[in-house]
């Protein structure tokens, strides 16, 4: 509504400007030279007006600037066809029109609208590129307009890098305003400005437009696969994505082992985009793949990308087994399935007989895992099963698995056990194996052993399922009854109980091989014989005999022969040494065998020769000497009894006697001269030893000198002391001798020896000994006959025995003094009393003073005499305590 007032406010202000009009056929044009509408000031535009037909028209010029529609004067040309602004203002902008009339007719041109701007304008630099980056190799075309303002430009190119200004182009004609790279380069990267100008004299320039160039090599492709895992299964759909850093309006090209993958229209995969989609792969699709990308004008390609290798894995089939080794089951047994995929990202579907099973995971009979179970097996579990694996986050189903044929049996096993070795009679020490199983048709099994009432641990166990029992070393306690037991799988399944079977264990004989002579040490031709003896019925045994490990042939004609329980060598040689053993086997069992101990037999190819010594004396025999003579072997030698020879001949007397290996002459005479030799032998059938060397006896017809032994301490002295000397002397010689002392027959300690003397200290112990010595020097006779035998005890016995007696005497007399003085000087007080006795004896003072120290003295005498003998009698009690 306001427009149709707007118009009809323009032809009000035409009709009154230009007056009243009328149609006319020609067309009038308004023209402005130059043509644009916004110019500046100072400019100049020229505005021309033509009219199409024959001439003879004048022209009128009216603008219209604020709604306000003014008549202009001063046109130019005759006709007033042009109209020139020779240098505009601001307030020469509005619009513009002109008007023709010739006669009547006049036609009004259509209006031009001029703009004067105060504002000086600005250049603008575009580029025609699509993307943001450019790459080398391209062509980059810039462009510079001129913002708010018509044409008529003329324009300058310069480029501005690292701060150096460098002047690239300036155009001599309007409008070429675009400047172009072409390839381009990373060089030409820097900062491009566009400056305007236009006019015959150029007094406008625009202010400069900027922009920078960036200039890229092209990138690397980068590929990956849009994948949630790893592995990809055959008919799996997978997604590829290539990805270009830098740029967009990339167009994408696909290559598979190095070929371009082209997609048609037949063909179930796409591109779309950056993106290259298989819906459902093949064995075909594996391989090596690349991508790149190029331009739409494809000037610049991308570096071809990293290889992503497609690894297709093929649908799994899974692997049906039973966790136990055996198919057949019975009533009431746990059977425990599992299907096995190499990946713990599959559930598992379950068939019997081709039809799928119901699984209820509340209950027991449950899909654990890759798990079926049946808790108790029943005939109705026969049957042909399968399992099948979903994908726990795939629709991804794999192949079905092998199939597994189960078999329940209702009736249970009862296994049977046997005894190795069958024989009845076992004996102690022997090795039994006692065996349980079902003939090795079921497997799986693991034994179970009761002796009478008690279950028995697996100790004796000799295999990993328990089927064999092994008793290595019988025992008395070992018989008795026997029964075993099966059973077998995760959760216990048990057999029937087997028949029992009696084991009766008899106390085994040992063989004790032994030799009848009792020494080991044989000689060259000494016959010996080996006995092996064991307990029973003789006629139960069969002895082999072995040396050394090998067996001994019996040949009762050679030198060696067996006699069942003897083996008897007739006459020993070399060969014959060695270790022997003798091996007993029961002719009842034919499983019992035993060895006896081994007897080391040593035969020495040398027959021994005694060695004949003679003990003390040594050198000169005097008769009355005792003379031994010893027969023996230097190595030990066991067995033997003596014989002894003397040259001349000799009737053997009592006092020569024969022990063992000694001889001994108790008393030599002269008779007893002569030659000795001695020999040895032994055993039942006798072996004899060489003779000795032959050993001389000399008997000297003269006795030996005697050694004697005295008491030197004094009598008197036996009780005040505490020691006893003895001496020891050889009678009846004047050569110089060393004395040897022996108490109880040993050789008395040198602390107490003092040459031929020998003090034997106070002891109870030391006084009960015997004390005897003997004489010894460097030259013959070298020593004496030893001495008798001295006792102090005896001694101090026959002491105590005469002092007793010798005593008693003493006080008998010393009484009858001191009587006999006791009435004289009662006497002599009753005189004195009557008759003045003591005033009459001073004449006789010196006489009875002689007298009365007479009788002091004697008394002092006896007292003495008295008190030694107390004294003495002390000592006594002391050596007799």
């Amino acid at each position: 509504m306001k427009l149709c007032h707007f118009f009809i406010l323009i032809s009000a202000i035409k009709w009154s400007v230009f007056g009243h009009q009328t149609g006319s056929r020609y067309k009038t044009k308004l023209t402005a030279d130059p043509p644009w509408t916004v110019v500046f000031p100072g400019e100049t535009v020229t505005l021309n007006c033509h009219t199409s037909g024959p001439g003879g028209w004048k022209y009128s010029w009216a603008l219209e600037k604020q709604g306000t529609t003014v008549p202009l004067k001063d046109s130019n040309g005759e006709d007033g066809s042009q109209y020139i602004l020779s240098s505009v203002s601001e307030s020469d902008g509005g619009k513009y029109w002109c008007q023709a009339g010739r006669g009547n007719e006049q036609s009004d041109s259509d209006s031009h609208t001029l703009a004067v701007s105060n504002v000086k304008a600005s250049a603008v630099v575009t580029i025609d590129y699509p993307d943001s980056v450019v790459f080398s190799g391209e062509s980059v075309t810039l462009s510079c307009v001129v913002k708010g303002a018509s044409g008529g430009w003329r324009y300058s190119w310069a480029r501005n890098t690292k701060g150096r200004l460098e002047n690239l182009f300036r155009s001599s004609a309007e409008d070429q305003q675009y400047y172009t790279l072409s390839p381009v380069t990373v060089s030409d990267s820097g900062q491009y400005m566009c400056q305007a100008e236009r006019g015959s004299k150029p007094i406008i320039q625009t202010y400069p437009g900027f922009h920078i160039l960036e200039v890229s090599d092209p990138p690397k492709s980068v590929l990956t696969l849009e994948l949630e895992w790893m592995e990809v299964f055959i008919t799996e759909s997978v997604t590829m994505r290539c990805d270009i850093p830098l740029g967009s309006k990339w167009i994408y090209e696909w290559y598979r082992d190095g070929q371009e993958i082209l997609v048609d229209r037949a063909s179930s995969n796409s591109i779309n985009g950056n993106r290259y989609t298989i819906l459902s792969t093949a064995q075909s699709d594996r391989g090596n793949y690349t991508c790149r990308g190029h331009r739409s004008r494809k000037s610049v390609y991308s570096e071809t990308s990293n290889a992503v290798t497609l690894q297709l894995t093929s649908i799994p089939k899974p692997v049906l087994s039973l966790e136990t080794a055996w198919t057949e089951f019975y009533s009431g047994e746990i059977i425990f399935l599992k299907c096995c995929i190499n990946s713990t990202e599959w559930t598992y579907d379950w068939y019997r007989d081709g039809q799928k099973l119901a699984v209820d995971k509340s209950d027991f009979n449950s899909n654990k895992e890759n798990r079926y179970t049946i808790p108790f097996a029943s005939q109705s579990n026969k049957g042909s099963y399968t399992c099948r694996g979903q994908h726990s986050r795939r629709s991804l189903y794999s192949e079905t698995s092998n199939a597994v044929t189960l078999d329940v049996s209702e009736i249970l096993p009862k296994p049977n056990i046997l005894q190795d070795p069958p024989s009845e009679l076992i004996y102690t020490e022997d090795t039994v194996t006692l065996r349980c199983g079902f003939g090795g048709h079921s497997t799986g099994w693991k034994y179970l052993w009761h002796k009478d009432t008690q279950a028995l641990s697996d100790t004796h166990s000799v295999s990993t399922d328990g089927s064999c029992f092994k008793i290595s070393s019988a025992a008395l306690s070992d018989s008795g009854e026997y029964w075993c037991q099966a059973l077998r799988g995760e959760v216990n399944f048990y057999s029937l109980h087997s028949d029992s079977l009696k084991l009766e264990i008899r106390a085994r004989a040992k063989a004790v091989l032994t030799l009848e002579s009792g020494w080991t040490e044989i000689f060259i031709t000494e016959r010996v014989t080996l006995r092996c003896e064991i307990q029973g019925d003789s006629t139960e045994w069969i002895y082999t005999w072995y040396r050394n490990g090998q067996e001994l042939p019996i040949d009762k004609t050679a030198s060696s022969r067996g006699n069942e329980d003897t083996y008897t060598i007739l006459s020993a040689e070399q060969s014959h040494s060695g270790e022997y053993i003798c091996k007993v086997k029961s002719n009842k069992n034919s499983f019992f065998f035993n060895n006896s101990n081994s007897v080391t037999l040593k035969v020495s190819e040398i027959k021994p020769k005694p060695n004949l010594t003679q003990d003390l004396p040594i050198g000169k025999i005097y008769t009355g000497d005792r003379v031994a003579l010893s027969c023996g072997f230097v190595e030990t030698s066991t067995g033997w009894e003596y014989l002894w020879y003397k040259e001349p001949v000799q009737n053997n007397t009592e006092s020569n006697r024969t022990v063992g290996s000694n001889y001994t002459i108790d008393s030599a005479v002269v008779s007893n001269s002569g030659e000795y030799r001695c020999q040895a032998r032994r055993g039942t059938v006798h072996f004899h030893s060489q003779r000795s060397d032959t050993l001389t006896l000399n008997i000297t017809v003269e006795a030996r000198p005697q050694a004697v032994i005295t008491l030197e301490t004094a009598w008197t002295k036996i009780f005040s002391t505490n020691n006893m000397v003895l001496r020891c002397e050889v009678q009846a010689s004047s050569i110089e001798w060393n004395y040897t002392w022996y108490r109880d027959g040993s050789m008395s300690d040198l602390s107490s020896r003092n040459g031929d003397r020998y003090t034997v200290i106070s002891d109870n112990e030391l006084y009960k000994s015997a004390y005897t010595c003997r004489g010894e020097r460097i030259t013959e006779p070298f020593y004496s006959v030893t001495s008798d035998s001295f006792v102090p005890q005896d001694i101090l016995h026959k002491w105590i025995c005469v002092m007793g007696i010798s005593g008693f005497l003493i006080l008998l007399i010393l009484l009858i003094i001191v009587v006999v003085l006791c009435r004289r000087s009662q006497k002599l007080g009753k005189l004195a009393e009557s008759d003045g006795f003591y005033e009459s004896i001073d004449p006789l003072t010196e006489s009875h003073s002689t007298s009365n120290s007479g009788l002091t003295n004697k008394v002092a005498f006896y007292s003495a005499t008295n008190l030694k003998l107390k004294n003495q009698g002390t000592q006594n009690s002391g050596v007799t305590n």
